[in-house]
C-alpha cells in the first residue's frame, strides 16, 4: 500500500503513541486501534513492534528512525522515556487528558483543514509535577474523565 492522502503533521514533542491516535482520525477510523487492525499494525496502549514502525512508515512517508525517535517506550525498569527525556514511569500522568487550554486553542486556529484539527498531545503535559504550560504560562488542566 501506498502513503495515506492524509497524513498529519507530527510534532517534535508529540509522543507516536498519540500521533497515531490523530492519523486514525485524519482517515476516518474511529479508534486508534480500530486504525491499526484496518492497517495491518498493532496498537493497544503502545506499539509494540518494529514491524509496526515499518508498517506505519509505508503509510506516512515518515522513516523509521523518525517515527522511533517519537516512540515512548519503557527502559526495561521503571523509566519511561521519550527521545532524550526520562521519567521515573510513576510521575507520568496515564490515567485521564492533561492538556494546556491555549495549545488547543492555537492548534485549532492552525489546523490545516478538518481533519488535521484533532490537537496533539505534548510530552511535557504528562508528567505529573508540571502544572504550567511551559509555552503559555498557564495551569495545565487534567480531565476528571479517565
Amino acid at each position: 500500500m501506498s502513503k495515506l492522502s492524509r497524513v498529519p503533521v507530527m510534532h517534535p514533542l508529540e509522543p507516536l503513541q498519540t500521533y497515531v491516535s490523530r492519523l486514525a482520525a485524519a482517515n476516518g477510523a474511529s479508534s486508534a486501534a480500530q486504525f491499526g487492525r484496518h492497517m495491518n499494525f498493532n496498537v493497544r496502549r503502545r506499539v509494540e513492534s518494529s514491524a509496526a514502525l515499518k508498517r506505519i512508515s509505508q503509510i506516512t512517508g515518515f522513516d523509521e528512525a523518525t517515527l522511533g525517535g517519537h516512540y515512548l517506550s519503557y527502559d526495561g525498569r521503571s523509566f519511561v522515556k521519550f527521545a532524550e527525556i526520562r521519567m521515573l514511569g510513576r510521575n507520568v500522568h496515564w490515567t485521564s487528558p492533561r492538556f494546556c487550554p491555549r495549545c488547543i486553542e492555537s492548534d485549532l486556529r492552525t489546523g490545516v483543514g478538518d481533519w488535521e484539527l484533532r490537537p496533539h498531545i505534548r510530552i511535557s503535559w504528562l508528567a505529573n509535577h508540571n502544572e504550567v504550560c511551559a509555552e503559555h504560562a498557564t495551569p495545565i488542566f487534567t480531565s476528571s474523565v479517565a
